[in-house]
């Protein structure tokens, strides 16, 4: 099925549209008229060779990259026509981010790696310790909240760097090659706890070179000389 013939409904709107990016360094095309919109109950992966422009696709998404060409609305604001405190607030506010590298604090707790983003962050009725606390056991990792990273495995560090990407409740989890860095017992975990993510409403985009990582996808776009050349769903 392609995603032409993906019927939805009004509440399942676009959650993010590219039209027609591009991404030019010097002289070098990186992305090509790419086309693509994300709605609030995807679940899809990223795959192409290598040098193909999957991370780059990624970082316009994640607005860390600005594309040379074409338009890129997000919740219906047209993200580049924004100041930069409007960008960096909408980044911080619709957008999770895990990556193949955890980055976690190692003086930090879990809790306290958890905890940091919220920061900035408007306040709530709860505690940033406890929106903080409330969020690893959603990851599973309750009893880990004071462990610092050196005291936890690859798969709990990486399940906590998800909890502090998902503490702001984001709209959408942008990951990196987020099982790169793991021993492969440990991707079903990782891939399993986003499914629960995109299925309680948080869009996922995962970019891979693995097809078993891929496969846990619903939707699967491939790159090639950066350019779409496939959008599929199974």
């Amino acid at each position: 099925m392609t995603y032409a013939d993906h019927t939805t409904t009004a509440s399942d709107a676009p959650l993010v549209s590219l039209s027609s990016i591009g991404l030019t360094y010097g002289q070098l095309p990186i992305l090509q008229n790419i086309n693509l919109d994300i709605r609030a109950s995807d679940f899809m992966s990223i795959t192409g060779p290598s040098g193909s422009g999957k991370s780059t696709l990624l970082g316009i998404l994640g607005l860390l990259e600005r594309p040379t060409s074409g338009r890129h609305w997000m919740a219906g604001q047209d993200v580049w026509s924004l100041r930069d405190d409007a960008q960096s607030q909408l980044r911080g506010s619709a957008l999770g981010f895990v990556f193949q590298q955890f980055h976690l604090l190692p003086e930090l707790s879990a809790l306290e790696n958890v905890a940091r983003p919220l920061r900035f962050a408007p306040r709530s009725g709860a505690s940033d310790r406890d929106r903080a606390a409330a969020m690893l056991e959603r990851v599973g990792l309750a009893d880990r909240r004071h462990h610092r990273p050196a005291q936890l495995s690859g798969g709990e560090q990486q399940r906590v760097a998800i909890a502090r990407a998902l503490v702001r409740q984001p709209k959408l989890l942008l990951a990196d090659e987020p099982t790169g860095n793991l021993p492969q017992s440990m991707w079903t975990e990782v891939l399993d706890l986003f499914g629960r993510l995109n299925a309680d409403g948080a869009a996922v985009v995962v970019v891979t070179h693995d097809p078993m990582v891929a496969a846990h996808a619903r939707r699967h776009i491939s790159l090639r000389d950066g350019q779409l050349t496939s959008d599929s769903f199974t």
